[in-house]
């Protein structure tokens, strides 16, 4: 059974949450839940991932005040991971999002956001008798890829620099659970200092061909102001719930959907998101 768990976890094509792509750490609030899964890729690999998703929201919370804000935006994002060898992997996402015109809306906005690159290590690996328990850290930062307007009416983002770090922990089963834990800082130097914290639980199970995950964040600011406009930058607080279901074609290619949604939360809109996407490795020499 072993054995047969690590082939297939070898195999197949984990999409490290697709990719955040997302920016879910910064001012886009467009996916998930951020850049980072519990698997190394592996010395020479390369993960792709190309991500299309929808948000859509009719409330704004500015501050804790609920007000009538209807908004939709629109992303294609590309996350890409390498693996410098089995313990060390670079992370890259970059975002392009638009906001398309709708009712009682003023302005069009699109273009490349904010990127990340960031390192994940992992630290720790011991197998048990039902399976291997392993820890991570990754640090990187996210910075605006792109001169986008952040002044208009719908921006696509507050243009945030940041430093981010995440230390977590995953528990992998040899039925194809896996359990995970995540926590961290967020620190925001541009356009004002800003720190928060996130917290993060994720549960899912995989075989060769699907993959089935789901998963909640709590992302709290410290000292946060109050938005004036929508993607204000004076710093979210949410609730975030999601679940993403993954099919492999063949063993280096495979497709998924996804879904993410605000239950509550403070300076951002209570969204619901969808979106789907195709995944790709590469083995280079």
């Amino acid at each position: 059974m072993p054995g047969k768990l690590g082939k297939s976890l070898n195999n197949r094509l984990v999409i490290s949450q697709l990719s955040f792509i997302l920016l879910f750490a910064f001012c886009s609030n467009i996916l998930a839940q951020g850049p980072f899964d519990g698997w190394m890729k592996g010395k020479n690999k390369t993960d792709f991932a190309f991500s299309f998703n929808e948000e859509n929201y009719d409330t704004y919370l500015f501050g804790a005040a609920k007000r009538p804000e209807k908004n939709q935006i629109q992303s294609a994002s590309l996350f890409l991971e390498h693996g410098f060898n089995d313990s060390l992997g670079l992370v890259v996402t970059i975002p392009f999002l638009r906001t398309p015109s709708c009712e009682n809306c003023t302005d069009f906005n699109q273009g490349i956001q904010d990127a990340i690159v960031a390192l994940k290590y992992r630290n720790f690996k011991d197998k048990t008798k039902n399976g291997y328990l392993k820890s991570f850290f990754a640090v990187g930062a996210s910075f605006p890829a792109s001169g986008y307007d952040s002044s208009l009416e719908r921006p696509i983002g507050a243009r945030n620099t940041s430093f981010l770090a995440r230390y977590y922990v995953q528990k992998d089963y040899f039925n194809g659970l896996f359990l995970q834990f995540q926590t961290g800082v967020d620190l925001r130097f541009i356009p004002s200092f800003q720190s928060s914290f996130p917290v993060m639980g994720k549960m899912g199970w995989s075989n060769r061909k699907w993959f089935f995950e789901g998963w909640g964040e709590y992302f709290y600011t410290f000292n946060p102001g109050v938005d004036t406009q929508v993607f204000g930058g004076s710093g979210s607080t949410w609730l975030k719930l999601g679940a993403t279901v993954y099919y492999s074609i063949v063993p280096n290619f495979g497709v998924y959907i996804k879904s993410a949604h605000i239950v509550d939360g403070t300076n951002i809109g209570l969204s619901n998101t969808f979106g789907f996407g195709v995944a790709y490795r590469v083995q280079w020499k």
